[in-house]
């Protein structure tokens, strides 16, 4: 049974690998920060392939060698409990050494061993044994050395092997190490670039929406200038008109004196001001008549200038020309018709309808006038 303190902040998804050969004795202690909280996928299918007892510590950061500090804490933790003889640092971190040394040296705890290492994998690769002397090609020189040094050739053969296959592992290892570390940082880059596509699509689009508001705030602008001012108060007549008017009343004044043999000035005006007021009730009558018939032509005459210029904006229900025609009637101005083209149609069709309109507006206005 052993322990396993990890500093993934060192070594990061690279430093358990191997956590899959492990057995259910084994415990393994993963120390990670806010700096150093992913993971790769290969390393993660390691983790869940892996029998042995897995513990997350999150600790604290923001000073120099804080997770080294807090992960040494808590192996004199457990060495003090006395469950445990074998731990493995695992991490590339030199400092770790002294906390090694200072628990062989003090020999506080019996039998404790600690060993460092720069992954799991590495750590389950057997020490190389020591050869007493260097083994020789030849019979001869093989029987001397082992003759001085008291081993025998088997032995020497066996260490041999033992050597040749500690080799094989360890390039395994560093192998398998290398290809965490690509791994990793393939998952990293591919995260990079996923973060810089997102940020440009949202370029993309703010500059799109920017490009759109503006747009339409250009033609608000330009509806607001072209919009005609509104005069307040009682138009005044016309110098000819009121002439006009002076010279009629005194032209009635004067027939109705003529005619009243003696009838004094008070009672001819009276009278001429009632022979105004009747000529003038059968006059107001016409008019309307007149204004009647003014606006349906002028309706009729607006409605066949529309009708070419709304087909091509594809306007051809007369229905819908008859409606334009109202609207642009009794609009008061240019903004107001065109707000409420856009509340008939909606904002894309609404313009377009009165761009093709506004060319023409100046003279469609005058036309209504008439």
């Amino acid at each position: 049974m052993a322990v396993y303190l990890v500093d993934f902040e060192n070594v990061t998804s690279a430093g358990i690998s191997g956590i899959q050969r492990l057995t259910k004795e084994d415990k393994v202690y993963i120390f990670y920060t806010v700096n150093a909280s992913n993971m790769s996928f290969a390393a993660h299918m390691n983790l869940l392939s892996s029998p042995a007892e897995v513990i997350y510590y999150n600790v604290t950061s923001g000073g120099k060698n804080a997770l080294d500090f807090q992960l040494s804490s808590f192996l004199g933790y457990l060495i003090s409990k006395g469950e445990d003889k074998d731990f493995y640092i695992i991490s590339n971190d030199k400092g770790y050494d002294h906390v090694k040394n200072f628990w062989e040296r003090s020999g506080i705890a019996e039998g404790v061993k600690i060993h460092g290492a720069p992954s799991i994998n590495r750590s389950l690769i057997p020490m190389e044994k020591p050869f007493t002397s260097k083994i020789q090609q030849s019979a001869g020189t093989q029987q001397t050395v082992t003759q001085q040094s008291g081993v025998s050739l088997e032995q020497l053969e066996q260490m041999k092997a033992e050597a040749d296959k500690y080799t094989a592992q360890k390039k395994s290892a560093e192998t398998a190490e290398k290809e965490e570390i690509a791994s990793a940082n393939t998952e990293k880059d591919n995260a990079a670039k996923g973060k810089r596509k997102k940020s440009e699509e949202k370029t993309s689009e703010k500059s799109a929406n920017g490009e759109k508001k503006t747009a339409q705030k250009g033609n608000e602008s330009e509806i607001a200038e072209e919009k005609p001012v509104k005069r307040r108060g009682r138009p005044k007549k016309q110098p000819v008109e009121a002439a006009a008017e002076k010279t009629e009343n005194s032209a009635n004044i004067e027939e109705i004196s003529e005619n009243a043999n003696g009838t004094d000035a008070n009672t001819a005006k009276a009278e001429a001001n009632k022979t105004k007021s009747a000529a003038k009730k059968p006059k107001t009558n016409s008019a309307k008549g007149k204004t009647s018939a003014k606006k349906e032509n002028s309706l009729d005459v607006l409605k066949n200038t529309l009708r070419p210029l709304l087909a091509k904006a594809k306007v051809e229900s007369e229905d819908e020309v008859a409606n334009i025609a109202n609207y642009f009637k009794s609009a008061d101005g240019k903004q107001q018709f065109y707000r409420n083209l856009i509340a008939l149609y909606g904002m894309e069709r609404g313009v377009e309808v009165y761009r093709v309109i506004r060319t023409e507006y100046t003279n469609l206005t005058k036309l209504v006038k008439q």
